[in-house]
């Protein structure tokens, strides 16, 4: 991935029409454990995990947000209004060397704001972040074959769908550059 330039992390927040995204903080601890230790969150992104894995996870989310490389980083999701966090952002970088130019994204989103269209405004945010102030060429995702609401609200972002070979259980998504610049020509 290219980095136009130095990004600060003041230069990390940013905001769309309902909501305000900033990298997460050390009083995001207890939001950040309370959506990794919900069941019902987490059944279709590995299980969740216990208080104390959490707390770990977040001490490691925390520890890489302060780091100057890019490799994964950590936002808070806050509805505008109400000055709440609603969910957590993740990009980073895959493992692949093919992945080279691509960042990872991910999302989980509290309960009591699913089914507002939070999902597609806050991921949409963070792609145009991605895009046009990380200079970043390809995001990517994976998720389960099972999670439906991911994958309508994928789908409405215009996220292209890779094939799926028989024994894989999850959807493997890509958009580009070139194709988030194009739709935002023709919106």
């Amino acid at each position: 991935m290219q980095s136009k330039g130095k990004v600060t992390m003041k230069e990390l927040t940013f905001e769309t029409e309902r909501l305000t995204v900033r990298p997460m903080r050390d009083e995001d601890r207890d939001f950040f454990v309370s959506l990794h230790t919900d069941e019902k969150i987490m059944k279709l992104t590995g299980g969740k995990l216990s208080e104390e894995v959490a707390h770990k996870k977040f001490r490691n989310a925390i520890d890489l947000n302060s780091t100057q490389s890019f490799t994964f980083k950590t936002w808070t999701v806050f509805d505008k209004k109400k000055n709440v966090p609603v969910g957590i952002q993740v990009l980073f970088r895959p493992s692949t060397p093919s992945s080279a130019s691509s960042l990872e994204i991910g999302i989980i989103l509290s309960r009591l704001f699913q089914g507002k269209g939070l999902p597609e405004e806050a991921m949409g945010g963070l792609m145009e972040f991605a895009f046009k102030t990380l200079g970043t060429k390809k995001i990517v995702a994976t998720f389960s074959h099972n999670n439906l609401a991911t994958k309508r609200f994928v789908r409405k972002l215009g996220f292209q769908f890779l094939p799926r070979t028989s024994d894989d259980n999850s959807f493997h998504i890509y958009f580009n550059a070139d194709d988030w610049t194009k739709k935002l020509l023709i919106s």
